[in-house]
């Protein structure tokens, strides 16, 4: 997935989770620096494709759904 932090502040996600509807995978967090973009690579433990991931924050969390791609 790719994050990127559009303020000025240095940023860190705690914890990273990613949702499979009934069952969920926890990953580790990382930083992100002011105005940078950040590519997060996670191995999947489920045969089947995240709908939403959860990246949790120190005051706050950001939930986002996950639409998955067609590969031609």
């Amino acid at each position: 997935m790719e994050v990127e932090n559009t303020g000025r502040n240095f940023g860190r996600v705690q914890q990273t989770i990613v949702d499979f509807g009934k069952k969920k995978q926890e990953a580790p967090g990382f930083p992100i620096f002011p105005h940078g973009k950040r590519i997060v690579e996670i191995a999947l433990e489920q045969n089947e494709a995240p709908t939403g991931v959860v990246l949790e924050f120190t005051d706050f969390k950001v939930e986002e759904k996950v639409q998955a791609s067609k590969t031609p």
